[in-house]
């Protein structure tokens, strides 16, 4: 064999083995969560404003949108490449969805760390929650109140307290994951299939669960002193529903803001659920429970007199599909199936009346 052909050989036995190498090296999948989900975010509403309601970048009229998402815990720092194979029909660049370990952030808390008020000093912002819950009737409230400290610097001795450089830790937290997603999917995608991560962990998931087609009600004529009636068409394959309405006011130019939630469920809306549905057992368990509605409802009612006084309104309802949870060989792998309408108002009478 002549020396140019061993030196070729040798490259390739090196270009074989370097992948072997580094999957030797690659931790296992602790958790592996991947999420599906169809959105639909109805235009931002501005009672009041003449012709079509207004469309503002990031805050609704996208139309209908399919998106995946995944995220993959470990016991150490995964190498790259991580990925996520996916069924073709997502069409995805070689089927796969790329999974992305975050770079460090350690670079020393330098700068500003927070606000400051005009004279440079600092400022105190109350936090204020109220929760209600219960269709028809209301329960609750539940209040919160918090008080921060805002303004400083990342230095001692520059108007402010000293803020701790928290990068360490976030750098220990975060890098021992690997996320990614995907909006920009095919309107006739179907996800019916086996979502697998390179690492370990395997989702079997029915696919997309068709939109949310909300018929009410119509967001420009809130009339929030009295009870809201919300209804939708059917959703095939929606196991489940779930509720949320949030109302937001900010006052003093900013040092108080108090958020109102109400949710459809017959009981105390457990933490796990308050910003959208999160499975701990089962969703037998949760219908039963009365944390969701029935598959087969259609109707709702936001009860009236909770939203007094704010500034803005937001609307959500989501179907629930069915989940998928498997925990073999040793890699726990939820996979959660969701279509969501969002809608959004802006509130100009303080009252609540918008007709």
């Amino acid at each position: 064999m002549s020396r140019l052909s061993s030196v070729a050989v040798l490259s390739l036995v090196v270009a074989l083995m370097v992948p072997a190498l580094a999957a030797a090296q690659q931790p296992p999948t602790k958790t592996l969560h991947v999420v599906i989900s169809t959105e639909v975010q109805a235009p931002m509403v501005i009672p009041g404003m003449p012709a079509v309601p207004m469309q503002i970048p990031g805050m609704g009229g996208g139309g209908v949108q399919h998106t995946i998402s995944a995220r993959a815990l470990y016991d150490q720092t995964p190498v790259e490449p991580v990925f996520l194979t996916v069924p073709t029909d997502l069409q995805l660049a070689d089927n796969r969805l790329p999974l992305h370990v975050p770079k460090s952030t350690t670079a020393g808390g330098q700068g500003d760390q927070g606000g400051q008020g005009g004279d440079g000093t600092p400022q105190t912002v109350e936090f204020v929650n109220k929760l209600y819950w219960h269709p028809d009737q209301a329960e609750g409230p539940i209040t919160e109140s918090l008080k921060v400290q805002t303004g400083g610097r990342g230095r001692a001795g520059r108007g402010g307290p000293a803020m701790p450089d928290l990068s360490r830790l976030v750098d220990e937290m975060m890098g021992k994951e690997a996320t990614g997603d995907e909006g920009k999917l095919p309107p006739t995608v179907k996800g019916l299939g086996d979502y697998v991560c390179n690492t370990g962990g395997t989702a079997t998931l029915d696919g997309f669960l068709p939109e949310i087609k909300v018929t009410a009600p119509d967001m420009g004529k809130l009339k929030l002193q009295e009870p809201t009636t919300v209804t939708w068409e059917p959703v095939p394959g929606a196991r489940g529903y779930l509720l949320i309405a949030t109302g937001m006011q900010v006052e003093g130019g900013g040092q108080k803001m108090t958020s109102t939630s109400w949710f459809s469920t017959l009981v105390q809306p457990p933490l796990r659920i308050r910003g959208g549905y999160q499975q701990e057992t089962t969703i037998a368990d949760d219908l039963n429970n009365g944390i969701l509605l029935p598959g087969d409802t259609t109707r709702c009612v936001i009860p009236g007199g909770i939203f007094t006084d704010i500034n803005m309104l937001t609307l959500r309802v989501q179907a629930i599909g069915n989940d998928f949870y498997s925990h073999a060989g040793g890699v726990t792998v939820f996979g959660t199936i969701r279509s969501e309408w969002r809608g959004m108002a802006m509130i100009m009478d303080m009252g609540g009346d918008n007709e």
